[in-house]
């Protein structure tokens, strides 16, 4: 079992900050942390996969692949959070990602509307385009998000646009490459990964996700 890091303590370089954010999830701990610069990032201790499974190595490089093709692809990097780091410390696997700054997620918003204080009509139309055309974007680059829900959609206050936010997709470390089978494809433990009141039709029949699985998904968002 990983062990959770302290207030403070420092892994090559990252300096650990749970007193700005800590998050206990299924496959790993998030932490907010700084890097040598000051800068603050998000900061990922996983604990699956763990570095003791066959499918490891293949999943570290799945994930430097992800990163190839956001980062190779000028229009998908707008939509997508910075992956900054991979490394293994301490007998686990970690990733650093780019704190999305002055952020809601959409179930944020949501509430926001609710109460009649969320961006007007009009807006929410935009910002529906921008969500369907990040998902073009993702699925021209082969990238199948596969766990789309409002929590993993950061809206970011941008006044000098009409829609007022900006759209960033978060937590795709178990999205899949659509022209390579999943590294955890044959581990009926891991499965794939999906949230429960947004799975798709594959998802609940036990398939891999495919493009068409983001859309089914996102009609339930919108």
């Amino acid at each position: 079992m990983a062990r959770k890091y302290k207030q403070g303590e420092v892994l090559k370089g990252y300096t650990i900050k749970r007193d700005d954010f800590f998050n206990t999830g299924a496959f790993a701990f998030s932490y907010a942390a700084k890097d040598r610069s000051g800068r603050k990032v998000f900061f990922k201790q996983y604990k699956s996969p763990s570095i003791r499974v066959d499918w490891y190595r293949k999943y570290v490089n799945y994930q430097k692949e992800l990163k190839r093709r956001i980062d190779g692809d000028t229009q998908l990097k707008e939509f997508c959070y910075e992956m900054i780091d991979f490394f293994e410390e301490k007998k686990c696997y970690h990733q650093v990602f780019g704190w999305v700054e002055s952020s809601e997620d959409l179930s944020k918003i949501l509430e926001k509307i609710k109460a009649g204080r969320g961006p007007n009509f009009a807006q929410r139309v935009i910002l529906a385009k921008r969500l369907m055309g990040s998902m073009a974007a993702l699925h021209n680059a082969k990238i199948i998000h596969a766990d789309l829900k409002p929590e993993n959609l950061q809206l970011i206050n941008d006044a000098t646009i009409l829609a007022g936010y900006k759209l960033v997709l978060i937590d795709m470390d178990y999205s899949v490459l659509s022209d390579k089978k999943a590294p955890w494809h044959d581990d009926p433990r891991t499965g794939y990964v999906g949230s429960p009141n947004y799975c798709s039709p594959e998802h609940l029949r036990g398939e891999t996700p495919v493009p068409a699985s983001d859309v089914f998904t996102c009609s339930l968002i919108l």
